[in-house]
């Protein structure tokens, strides 16, 4: 609960937003959705947090690390690979406890099409995550076109328009309004990612909580790598 208090809870604020957009009616399935779609946030970055081997996530240890110092406290055996290991059940958790508060949704054709989207979202997400990952460990330069393609399946339609159009769903939005907020989303996100990107190389993790240059470390190809290898920098 502290770890997604700790959060800006930007993609719950956008259910609002998207809710809010169509309808003036007050709803208690927007708080729902709002808290499912913070709870999948938090799986993902504990996942991703492991996988990038960040040991800071808000100003705070990450997850594993925590759990990491947990087991050290306690002289046990394997503590690193143990707060690894506890740390991705928490962050499964998270999903199966999203999808319980989706499913209380009153409106069952509502909830049935949102529990659909949200799937097929996360889905994304994890196949652009497995080529994030790919892209990092391999030799290879990506392509700037593949970059922003996979920014707009990690983060465009997941950060902005997924919550946005959630909310909008709800709210009873049609078929062309659901497209242009897709549109709108998923230009806002790359721009969203980008943004994240110059934080990361260029921010004061004093302010943004995370550390900084952790993508070169990993060897992550964002733009800016794109860029330096094609002046023969990196």
């Amino acid at each position: 609960e502290l770890f997604i208090q700790n959060g800006k809870m930007i993609r719950g604020a956008l259910v609002f937003l998207g809710y809010d957009m169509i309808s003036q009616q007050s709803s208690n399935d927007t708080l729902f959705v709002a808290e499912a779609t913070e709870l999948f946030q938090a799986g993902l970055l504990i996942h991703d947090d492991i996988m990038d081997n960040d040991e800071l996530r808000r100003g705070k240890p990450s997850m594993h690390t925590q759990y990491s110092g947990l087991m050290v406290q306690e002289n046990s055996r394997y503590p690193k690979n143990t707060g690894k290991s506890l740390a991705i059940c928490v962050g499964d958790a998270t999903f199966f406890l999203g999808y319980q508060l989706l499913n209380q949704i009153t409106n069952q054709d509502i909830r049935q099409k949102l529990t659909e989207i949200f799937s097929n979202e996360l889905t994304s997400v994890s196949f652009a995550q497995m080529q994030d990952m790919y892209n990092g460990a391999s030799l290879r330069n990506a392509a700037l076109d593949d970059i922003l393609r996979l920014y707009q399946y990690k983060t465009g339609q997941y950060s902005v328009t997924l919550p946005l159009t959630a909310g909008a769903v709800l709210a009873g939005a049609n078929k062309d309004t659901l497209r242009h907020i897709e549109k709108f989303g998923n230009a806002l996100g790359i721009a969203y990612q980008l943004t994240d990107d110059t934080l990361n190389m260029f921010g004061d993790p004093k302010i943004t909580g995370k550390p900084i240059g952790s993508d070169m470390r990993e060897g992550k190809q964002t733009p800016y790598v794109y860029y330096l290898k094609q002046e023969g920098i990196s």
